[in-house]
């Protein structure tokens, strides 16, 4: 090995060295933490919702209360909301859904019924 490849060794030695301490004095930057999930500041989070719209029962915008204070949602277009808001709009689909259900089993049964009994 010559004496300017050892040299040139030498300098890039120093240089990651060098550079090593510069990182280590600088401040690094982070990013703010997104927030936990379950605190105050993760149902406030803003987050996309976008509502079905048709020309019939779904047609007109959504109002959702919560602790005294209204929002209005609009059908068909995405909208960012406070994630509790979200989280009531998404337990009321959930609540009708499992309506429409129970409303089917019993009808089902009723026909059941009503074919045994002869009244159909």
């Amino acid at each position: 090995m010559s004496k300017t490849d050892e040299t040139l060794k030498d300098q890039e030695k120093a240089q990651a060295a060098v550079e090593k301490e510069v990182a280590k004095k600088e401040p690094t930057k982070k990013e703010p933490a997104a927030p936990r999930p379950g605190t105050a500041e993760w149902y406030e989070e803003k987050i996309p919702v976008k509502l079905f719209k048709d020309s019939g029962k779904y047609a007109s915008d959504v109002f959702v209360a919560v602790n005294g204070k209204g929002y209005r949602i609009r059908r068909g277009v995405e909208v960012m909301v406070p994630r509790f808001v979200a989280k009531v709009l998404q337990e009321s689909m959930d609540q009708d859904t499992a309506t429409a259900e129970l409303i089917e089993g019993l009808s089902g049964e009723y026909a059941d019924k009503a074919k045994a009994l002869g009244m159909s």
